[in-house]
């Protein structure tokens, strides 16, 4: 089990005061802090660190106080530790959002890599495509995979994309793209019900992805299941 308190005294400062630091402790690998600082005016950095200082995993991200908007940049567990049940990914991404909470940042924006869309979406992430390319090569995907699985939303898919192809219209761009995240965000909540089956539905590209607090707040019973699962104590 890994255990999450808040900490307050520590070898690894944490250097800046709007994001909370917490304690980690494993059983494996015993106790691991978070440690936040600035990288530059907007940008920050938070580790997860262990007690000898070696990072296991880490989030670069920026903040914007004037459009309380935030955009990650990476988030990266260190591979000796990836698929092994330590939940680092998890830990930073909880981090984050409870940055996201106390900072009343409304929307947090990643581009995530075709990797790893599964990873973000189980956090609530949603799509935010809009290339009509990315939009093409999305919904062949979905089509191919729900075959003969879901055919409801395999026709949908094809409808949409038979639009998109025969309809040479630029102010449909949005319509367009905004069908396809529903469908999208649609297919990726089945395939995330399906437990350890996302890796057999791997994306073509990397696409945008968004988190809004509203999101978060509309979950919260969801988030709040996370912290205790990690004994993180915070609730929304």
């Amino acid at each position: 089990m890994i255990r999450l308190n808040l900490i307050h005294n520590s070898n690894n400062i944490n250097k800046v005061d709007r994001i909370r630091q917490l304690k980690v402790h494993n059983k494996i690998l015993g106790d691991l802090v978070t440690a936040s600082k600035k990288q530059d005016y907007m940008t920050y950095e938070t580790r997860l660190n262990n007690r000898f200082g070696k990072t296991l995993g880490y989030e670069i991200f920026s903040i914007d106080d004037c459009t309380s908007w935030a955009n990650g940049y990476s988030i990266h567990v260190e591979e000796d530790y990836r698929n092994k049940g330590f939940n680092f990914g998890e830990i930073l991404r909880l981090s984050s959002i409870i940055t996201m909470v106390e900072n009343k940042i409304k929307t947090f924006y990643i581009y995530s890599v075709k990797t790893a869309p599964f990873f973000h979406a189980k956090y609530k992430f949603f799509p935010d495509i809009s290339s009509i390319g990315n939009a093409e090569n999305i919904l062949n995907t979905i089509i191919t995979k729900c075959k003969d699985k879901n055919e409801t939303l395999k026709n949908e898919a094809e409808e949409l994309l038979e639009n998109i192809i025969s309809i040479n219209n630029t102010k449909s761009i949005d319509i367009f793209c905004k069908d396809t995240n529903n469908i999208l965000n649609e297919y990726m909540q089945i395939v995330l019900n399906d437990k350890n089956k996302y890796k057999s539905h791997p994306f073509p590209c990397g696409f945008n992805m968004k988190l809004t607090l509203d999101e978060i707040l509309k979950n919260k019973d969801y988030f709040n299941s996370l912290f205790a699962k990690h004994n993180i104590n915070y609730k929304i």
